[in-house]
Formats: structure tokens, sequence, C-alpha cells
């Protein structure tokens, strides 16, 4: 079987980095994969040896992170990810890549037009949700994409396919359930795809296998006492919130900040040795196994990442989707979630509440039972059986 990932990457690498993990594992099981994203982030896809397609994407609009009000989303979405020019470019590379790949199945990450590419040309396709982006943003886009579609001409029969054929919650419901989607949304969602499914974290066979292994046997340890790891994911930090999370940081800790992207300019130019800051990192699994705790801006790969590897996190989010992540997983015990503003008076407390044994143990315990349940079955069967019932 050959499967199409297609996934959107401007203002966010989780897609990305989800997609081509899922690859991975549909090729361990004997089939052919490739992920499709923009250029920009073709060495995530390639660094682990996957096949990269590319297609073209928007630029990065951090803005909409701080859009609460519903009309100013529906406006803001209307000139981006529903606008016609962009879904009319979308629909254009998607339609060119099917056609020459010639795939049995095509699955989406946010890519909310590749479905409906699939079904123009009658292939069966699977869509990738978390669902907690349906109460912001997707509450506004899904019908905005629905309304462009029709205007662009698109039949209602393959439009109406924009979740695809089977929608894959990349979660356990405890973590991520349906009963949190809005009523009016998940009305519309269920009217536009006939199955959803939770098939649990989609986490490589690597990553499970060092997220059980001992701290100090991690090479990232590196003898290191109370090490603490930073990870914000691939948003628009700006230098002053960095500036000021380093400094918040107990000063007796070690710490390890990822960016997105390779420190440029004046990033990190007055740290203390204690604070190493690098660009984004294939291995950021085995640093957080490898971290006492970690800081986290609390996207949901990130987030399933700890959880995966046991080590309690602090939330800064910068979305309110990442805020509901945390929100959920502190109440699991495992987290805090603190808001930009508050770091220079909670972050240390906070951080030292997580080097805490009681946190410590509630992280391991929960670990042990998540990485029973990560296993590729669901995932792979889920995509299988989507192009044998085609």
């Amino acid at each position: 079987m050959k499967v199409l990932f297609v996934a959107y990457s401007r203002s966010s690498l989780g897609h990305v980095v989800r997609c081509v993990t899922a690859a991975e594992l549909l090729v361990a099981a004997g089939h052919d994969a490739v992920v499709a994203c923009h250029e920009s982030v073709r060495a995530v896809v390639e660094s682990r040896g996957v096949g990269w397609r590319p297609v073209r994407e928007i630029e990065p609009a951090p803005a909409w992170t701080g859009i609460r009000d519903r009309e100013a989303l529906r406006g803001f979405v209307r000139g981006r990810l529903a606008s016609p020019a962009y879904v009319s470019m979308c629909l254009e590379d998607e339609l060119a890549l099917i056609d020459d790949y010639a795939p049995d199945a095509v699955v989406a990450d946010m890519r909310n037009t590749a479905p409906v590419a699939a079904s123009l040309r009658g292939i069966p396709a699977c869509s990738l949700h978390n669902l907690r982006l349906f109460q912001n943003p997707m509450h506004v886009i899904l019908p905005e994409l629905l309304v462009t579609l029709d205007g662009a001409g698109v039949g209602e029969e393959h439009a109406r396919a924009v979740l695809g054929d089977t929608m894959l919650v990349p979660d356990l419901p405890v973590l991520d359930p349906l009963t949190e989607v809005p009523a009016e949304t998940m009305a519309l969602v269920a009217s536009l795809v006939p199955e959803i499914r939770h098939v649990g974290p989609i986490v490589a066979a690597d990553t499970l296998r060092v997220a059980g292994t001992p701290r100090a046997e991690l090479p990232q340890r590196r003898g290191r006492d109370r090490l603490v790891s930073v990870l914000l994911g691939g948003g628009a930090w700006s230098q002053a919130v960095l500036d000021g999370l380093v400094a918040a940081l107990p000063a007796d800790v070690q710490a390890e900040v990822v960016l997105a992207r390779e420190p440029e300019g004046e990033v990190a130019r007055a740290y203390p040795e204690r604070v190493r800051v690098t660009g984004f990192r294939r291995d950021a699994v085995d640093l957080m196994r490898a971290s006492d705790a970690a800081v986290v801006h609390g996207g949901h790969g990130t987030l399933v990442d700890g959880l995966i590897a046991g080590t309690p996190m602090v939330c800064v989010p910068e979305t309110a989707e990442q805020e509901r992540n945390g929100r959920r997983v502190a109440e699991l015990g495992m987290a805090e979630v603190l808001s930009a503003d508050a770091l220079t008076d909670r972050l240390g407390v906070a951080v030292k509440a997580a080097l805490s044994a009681e946190r410590q143990e509630a992280s391991e315990h929960f670990a042990g039972r998540l990485r029973g349940t990560a296993a590729a079955g669901d995932l792979v069967a889920a995509v299988e059986r989507s192009a044998i019932l085609s």
C-alpha cells in the first residue's frame, strides 16, 4: 500500500513531526509512505529517512493565537486558511501529488483540503485531528472552508469529504475526549465524517524504548544533576519572553532550551553556562526522558512526548488549545499551567514542584500505563482499512 501524508507546517512543527512518525509506522508495517509539506521543514522529514514531497504553504501568522472573538477569527480565517487563493493553491498541489504518487490512501494533518483532493480522485482519506482544535480554531475554519469550496465550484460530495472517510484522533479519550467538542461543532463534524476513532498516541518504536530507559543511562544526561528541558515548539516566542523564562529558572538547575530553529543573532547572548540553547532536535523525547522536569508550550505532540517520558511538566501556553491541553494534564497531577506574564513570579516555584518526589512518581506511573497503549496497531489498521474498504 502507498500512503501519502500531507501536513500543515507553517505555524507549527507538531503536524509534520507526527506525520513523519506515522509514516515510519506504516513503513515498518510493510507499506510505502511519503510526507508532503513545505520546503522549510524538509529536513525534519528527511532526517528520519522518510520520503519528502513539496507543497506550497501560506506564510506563518502567529497573530491568530491571540484572537478569542469568534467574528474576528472568522475574518482572519477568510483571509488565510479558508481564502479562495489558499484553497485553490492547496488543491492544485495536492491533486498533482496524487496524480504523480498514485497513493492507495491519503492522510491529512491540518491540511484541510487534502481529503477533498483525494475525494476528487476517488481515493480514500483519513484526517488526523486533535479534538481540542475544534474548540478553536476549527469551529470557524470548517464552515468557512465549506463556503470557499462551494464558491470554487467543488461539488458538495467532494467538499463535504473535508475530514476524510475517517477522522483519527491521535490520543486516548482520557486525554482528548469527544465530550469537550462544543455541541454545534460536533453536529457539523458528525455530518461530515462517518467515523471518528481514537487511535492512541502516535509514537515511534525507538521512542518507546528510550522512554523506558533509566535517566542516568541516557547520553543527554551526561552526568548532570537536576536537568530541566525547555521546549518552546514552533511558535513565535519573543526574545523578551525567552529571556524572562531563563531568568526565572531556579539557579540550581541546568537547562537545555530547544527552539524550533537554530538560534540567531542575540539569542542566549548573556545566559549563564548552565543554560544551553539549541535549534530543533529529533531527540526531544530522549531529552525529556533524561530531564527531571520540562517547561513546554503545551502543544499536543510535546505533551504526549512528556507523558510518554514520564517527565513532570510546566506548561506556558501560547494558544487556547495549548492551555486546554495543559489543564487536562494538570488535572491528572503531572503538570502545572502558567501564563507567560506569570513566569517571573511563579516559574521557579512551579519547576521545584515538578521536581518533587510526588510529581515524579505520578508521572512515572502514568507513563508506564500510557506506553502500554502506544502500539502502532490502531493507526496502521485504520489506514489499511480505509484503503481496503474503498
